[in-house]
């Protein structure tokens, strides 16, 4: 696995019926800003609560005419932590990542190389800049970016939408009536985008646990991500396990 693909690694982590959207229907502009805060409130009172999670995941990159896959084992400690251990088919661990809150910390046993940076690592393969809590909140499946307070939301009797936009940035969140994230869409102007799709919720979970995303990231160097959760636990002890030799 190359150094690049180690990278993309990291950045994966920084996400119902059939009428047609000629039935949305617009909130009155009037009651829009307190009817918006609610919504997104309630987004997040329907979010999964927390103290620890661990994963398995199968990860299939693609940039350009090259795909690559790899496994990645995830431990994530509410609000503090995100640790990951990257191996390739041979089962053989190839890196392992520990985020916390103001850092990102990578051993490449590839090359024998450490690395420890802080957010701006994620600048280098996205134009949407991101921080531990955006990371958190994408693995766990959930809209990132909703602190702003002027989104336009709209519905039909199968979906939400979400829209917020300035002269720099666009943010379009669409959402099952369940509050269940399908898709979203980023777009800094001039700069790129970065594109958030789920599916396969499964109910065992409560709440309901996407087990696949793909995220799609527009830059100087666009790639693709398409992520396929196995063995998803929450609240169980776990270690964190990151030592430089």
């Amino acid at each position: 696995m190359s150094r690049c693909c180690i990278a993309f690694a990291v950045t994966f982590l920084f996400f119902l019926s059939c009428k047609t959207t000629s039935t949305v229907q617009k909130i009155q502009a009037d009651s829009t800003a307190i009817y918006t805060k609610v919504f997104i409130d309630s987004i997040y009172a329907s979010a999964l609560a927390f103290e620890t999670l661990s994963a398995k995941a199968k990860v299939v990159v693609q940039q350009g005419e090259g795909t690559t896959e790899f496994t990645a084992y995830i431990r994530m400690r509410s609000d503090s932590a995100i640790w990951l251990s990257i191996s390739p088919a041979l089962g053989i661990e190839v890196a392992r990542i520990l985020i916390t809150t103001d850092s990102v910390r990578i051993i490449d046993r590839l090359n024998n190389e450490y690395t420890s940076r802080g957010f701006d690592f994620f600048t280098s393969f996205t134009a949407i800049p991101v921080s531990f809590s955006e990371i958190q909140s994408m693995l766990l499946g959930i809209p990132v970016f909703t602190q702003r307070n002027s989104f336009q939301l709209s519905s039909t009797d199968s979906s939400f939408q979400l829209f917020y936009s300035d002269s720099s940035f666009t943010n379009t969140i669409l959402l099952d009536r369940s509050f269940n994230l399908k898709t979203q869409l980023l777009k800094v102007t001039g700069k790129g985008s970065l594109m958030i799709a789920q599916e396969q919720y499964d109910e065992t979970y409560n709440p309901a646990f996407s087990l696949w995303r793909k995220v799609e990231a527009v830059t100087t160097q666009p790639a693709s991500f398409e992520i396929t959760f196995t063995k998803v636990r929450f609240n169980e002890p776990l270690t964190f396990p990151f030592k430089v030799e």
